[in-house]
């Protein structure tokens, strides 16, 4: 295997001088490819690119694009590695015995003269001697920073190269700004590959694995703040990488946008983007940066320039503004961190002007009626006062769209008096802070607004009581809840429906802890009542997603999937952060987990843990952690389960949640008891009784506790250590108390361990009366985990069961006989198909699918299949639709794991 490099960078300005070094260049190539076949030492003349601790990412590797065409244009800013990715198809190719010439361009090369004689010698390279020697039928000329070529002239001799070559020649040329080399014809023939930023860009699984592969030590909240903040930028992942390995920055200082962590990239942002700018883009540049994004008109605003259009195309020509989403075409913005880069820089060097700046776009977005932005400029123009004014007006659309955590850091930037002059604001403020878990403070504000009761609106003397349930909710006080909340029924005078479904879903939550499932039942239907009449769309999501608990509570798993199905829908479209979406879909891992499917289970989790577990309510949390524990153990990832089980505790005692610390002790029983580690699982058991943390009061089970860490532990150590009567009887109060309740999740699991306790006593009638009565709770919901996870006692009373069972009225249905049989085994089990079945596609669905597993765009997609981009988003929707996901992520999951990609 061998390398070969052309890099003519820096070559002698003049014809003769680059002939001469060329012949010695070519000379040199020829030499090493003859020196290589007969097993010589050679090395070349010129410097190899480096690739070392480059992450190579397969899909865009020359096979993955199913070869490389006549002409692939890489067209992109700086720091988005195209000559990183050129370099590896260069070493790829070389390795595979192909002919390679690589030129790295400069402004010498604008002289169509020079150019010429460079461009000539470097494909005679690649027909002469070194392709006789090799026997390869295809040449591939690399053109690296042709961004340096400007003249008519030298575009010219690209745009013949390309007309008059054969088949066996492909050009390959690294840019940052358009070319203009006459492609359109090779379009219509698809003898063209064109890769942009978008392409470039890191994928999240990428970034995963390449963290993964420089042994990067990141918490999921860390990973998630990297990926948002970097957004797969190659330039901003390799500094985070050096900053890591050099322990120059923190994970944390990285994640949170820290620009101090950034040192490096913002000389970096200076010296490759912001210096070759003209004047006019690079002013323009400065001034727009900060508005965060922005429009043509404002944009017009704020720099005074008429000539603001033309500016922002040539800015858009540099690759440097993205547009928005379709539904916001006209808005641009830069990427955040080339942003935040700039706009310190303007920070450091003319204050005055950003002020002003952050002045005119508050003005312009006040005038437009977009108030979420201007109390972005607001703050950032030190403007507390009119920032205040802004907030009292956008707190009701704020709470009904559930933004109550919108800008975490506004409570602490209002001074007193502003508050004083506002005590909406402090209600606001106290939600925000109760959502973050910061309940002491949450509980300061609400006191301050409380002192002047009597001076309160009535709206917001109703609103302190719905201040006060959530408290008790994030307190993790289901009692308090109940109490909170039916004072606040009682006392309300203005009956706003917000706050009147504020505090019904905070009882519900209380109701659902205590086993009074009806009542939960009731409050939130009305709830859901009060919600719609508000237009709450926040209130709308949590009401089905307590819907769906209550059902999932019931055993009906299937239904209440459907239920946090719709409270995703309804929240994706305000959901600002993925805080505020894992209130929808916290539960949902815990479900998917429950019927077998792990990778769509750990998609939510990751989606959860990438928030700050804020919004998303403290049980949900538990059921979350619990569920990435589960699936960490069962597929033997003591690495991932390490870290989980620290972070979970880490977060349990931060925030003085001890029923979180408490269901971390007893997961962990369970595992040693699992792995039969029994004297690891006796002294585990023998702190967690010892410890006094944690005491929950009487007729209290939140639903995160009451499939394990409430008695059912307990019992399942206590059958293991200590089997006999005493053991089955209290198995049997249990389930008692689980079915009058309606918790026929809970009895279930209760069940199948009476079951496995009975078939250890030799009772096997009874075992298998007892496993029949489990599969008859848990057929409803498909519930498969929570019999397996009880290994192979459990595994093969199951087979038992199924193998005598008769038809009839009363039989088990038999589809989920079959998804147990194919689940069971000894643990840890691996996934096995997810529990659900999918409408079949269209041959034409199909081929959009395969097009999204390629990496390709829409507009791409629909270039492939000769259909408009439009056409594609429609077959997309129908093809979501079938697989039940909402975007490109879920459904390549779900094809993998359903092998529809073959």
């Amino acid at each position: 295997m061998y390398k070969v490099w052309r890099n003519l960078k820096g070559v002698v300005p003049g014809a003769l001088n680059a002939c001469r070094e060329l012949e010695e260049r070519v000379g040199d190539l020829v030499k090493l490819k003859r020196t290589a076949r007969h097993g010589t030492d050679a090395q070349t003349s010129s410097p190899t690119p480096s690739v070392e601790g480059r992450f190579t990412r397969s899909r865009l590797m020359p096979d993955a694009l199913g070869g490389l065409p006549k002409v692939v244009i890489l067209k992109a800013p700086a720091g988005f590695g195209k000559t990183t990715l050129m370099s590896q198809w260069c070493e790829a190719l070389t390795e595979a015995g192909e002919n390679i010439a690589w030129l790295t361009l400069n402004e010498d090369d604008c002289d169509s003269d020079v150019f010429n004689v460079r461009l000539e010698q470097a494909c005679a390279a690649l027909v002469d001697e070194a392709a006789a020697i090799t026997g390869s039928s295809r040449r591939y000329l690399f053109l690296d920073a042709y961004e340096h070529i400007s003249g008519e002239g030298s575009e010219k001799l690209i745009r013949r190269l390309h007309e008059r070559s054969g088949e066996d020649l492909c050009v390959i040329i690294g840019t940052r700004l358009d070319t203009h080399i006459g492609v359109s014809r090779l379009r219509l023939e698809e003898q063209v590959i064109e890769i942009d930023r978008e392409d470039l860009r890191f994928t999240q699984s990428e970034m995963t694995d390449a963290f993964n592969a420089w042994d990067a030590v990141l918490k999921p909240n860390q990973f998630a703040g990297l990926a948002k903040i970097t957004e797969g930028w190659p330039a901003a992942m390799q500094f985070a990488r050096q900053a890591l390995e050099k322990k120059t920055s923190t994970a944390s200082g990285l994640a949170n946008g820290d620009l101090a962590a950034w040192a490096n990239l913002r000389a970096y942002v200076y010296d490759e983007i912001v210096t070759d700018l003209p004047d006019q883009a690079k002013q323009f540049l400065f001034e727009t940066a900060p508005l965060g994004r922005f429009t043509l008109a404002l944009a017009s605003v704020v720099t005074e320039n008429s000539a603001a259009a033309a500016l922002m195309a040539d800015i858009e020509g540099y690759g440097l503004l993205l547009r928005l989403s379709s539904e916001e075409r006209s808005w641009r913005c830069y990427h955040p961190l080339l942003a935040a880069c700039i706009e310190d820089q303007l920070r450091i060097d003319t204050p005055d002007r950003l002020l002003e700046i952050h002045r005119k776009a508050m003005g312009w977005h006040i005038e437009q009626g977009r108030l979420s932005d201007a109390i972005r400029h607001a703050f950032a123009a030190d403007d507390q006062a009119t920032a205040a004014e802004l907030l009292a007006q956008a707190s009701l659309e704020r709470r009904r769209l559930g933004q109550v955590n919108a800008n975490a850091a506004w409570p602490g930037k209002l001074s007193n008096e502003n508050f004083d002059l506002h005590p909406i604001l402090r209600i606001r403020a106290a939600c925000s802070l109760a959502s973050r878990i910061d309940v002491e403070a949450a509980r300061t504000q609400a006191d301050t607004v409380r002192n002047r009761f009597n001076e309160l609106d009535p709206i917001v003397r109703d609103d302190l009581y719905a201040v006060d349930a959530m408290i008790a909710v994030y307190g993790d006080k289901p009692l308090d809840a109940i109490e909170t909340s039916e004072r606040g029924l009682r006392s309300c005078s203005v009956r706003d429906p917000y706050t009147m479904g504020t505090l019904r879903l905070c009882g519900a939550i209380g109701r659902i802890a205590k086993g009074d499932i009806d009542k939960a039942r009731s409050l939130i239907t009305a709830a859901r009542a009060d919600n719609e009449r508000a237009d709450s769309v926040f209130g709308l999501a949590v009401s089905h997603a307590l819907q769906g608990l209550v059902r999932a509570i019931s055993g009906d798993l299937v239904d209440a999937v459907h239920d946090w199905r719709r409270a995703e829908t309804v929240i994706q479209p305000v959901a600002v952060t993925d805080a505020v979406e894992a209130i929808a879909i916290g539960y949902l891992p815990e479900a998917l987990y429950e019927w077998n499917d792990f990778e769509g289970a750990q998609h939510y989790i990751d989606k959860c843990l990438a928030s700050s577990l804020e919004v998303a309510l403290p049980d949900m949390i538990i059921s979350v952690f619990l569920t990435a524990i589960r699936i960490a153990h069962a597929r033997g990832d003591r690495k991932t389960l390490r870290q989980t089980l620290e972070y979970a505790e880490r977060t349990g005692h931060l925030r003085d949640w001890s029923r979180l610390v408490h269901a971390i002790e007893w997961e962990r029983v369970r595992m040693a008891l699992h792995d039969k580690k029994l004297d690891k699982a006796q002294e585990l058991r023998a702190r967690i009784n010892s410890s006094k943390a944690f005491h929950e009061k009487p007729g209290v089970m939140t639903h995160a506790l009451e499939t394990e860490a409430d008695l059912i532990g307990e019992l399942r150590f206590e059958m293991v250590t200590s089997p006999g009567p005493s053991v089955l009887a209290r198995l049997r109060s249990a389930r008692t108390q689980a079915l009058a309740h309606r918790r026929n999740w809970r009895a279930a699991k209760l069940l199948v361990l009476e079951a496995v306790a009975r078939d250890g006593m030799r009772d096997d009638k009874a075992a298998q009366r007892c496993m029949r009565q489990a599969l008859e709770l848990g057929e409803k919901g498909k519930l498969i985990r929570t019999i397996i996870d009880e290994g192979p006692i459990a595994a093969r009373l199951v087979r038992s069961v199924a193998s005598v069972q008769k038809p009839g009225p009363n039989s088990i249905g038999g589809d989920y006989l079959t998804l147990l049989l194919q689940a069971v085994g000894d643990a840890p089990v691996a996934p096995a198909e997810p529990a659900f079945a999918v409408e079949a596609l269209s041959e034409r669905e199909f081929g959009v699918l395969k097009m999204l597993a390629a990496g390709l765009s829409n507009r791409e997609a629909g270039e492939r299949l000769f259909i408009s981009e439009n056409t594609v988003k429609w077959h997309l929707q129908h093809v979501y639709s079938k697989l039940g996901v909402r975007n490109r992520t879920g459904a390549l999951a779900v094809a993998r794991r359903l092998d529809l990609l073959r």
